[in-house]
């Protein structure tokens, strides 16, 4: 059964940007039906955020994490990448990015500490 992650599907459009389905599936080799399914959230394979992510020439980590498939541990990691990329100045996708799996490690420590009953 196929898995489904809302996180998954935004991380997905904000590093698709204006791109359609379209010139993402011809930047990545995945169909277009494909890439309209991670849109909404279907979360593929490690090796097809792979590639997808080497496709539109985006940092892959960031995905992993929103796929679940990477612990968001360090957020100094996620600014690193974007560093050695060579961005002049942190994009508002790595933010969003990096607000995400903050959130993300957040929660679970929430659950993990008493299922969110404040204990």
């Amino acid at each position: 059964m196929p898995r489904y992650s809302s996180q998954f599907g935004e991380a997905v459009q904000r590093v698709m940007g204006s791109l359609s389905p379209n010139q993402a599936s011809y930047k990545t080799g995945l169909s277009q039906e494909y890439v309209r399914r991670m849109k909404l959230g279907l979360v593929p394979l490690r090796e097809t955020v792979e590639k997808f992510a080497k496709g539109l020439g985006v940092d892959v980590w960031p995905l992993l994490i929103a796929a679940g498939y990477e612990e968001p541990t360090d957020l100094r990691e996620l600014v690193r990448r974007a560093i050695k990329r060579g961005e002049p100045e942190i994009s508002e996708t790595t933010l969003d990015l990096a607000a995400d799996a903050v959130e993300q490690v957040l929660k679970r420590r929430k659950r993990e500490e008493g299922g969110g009953t404040g204990h």
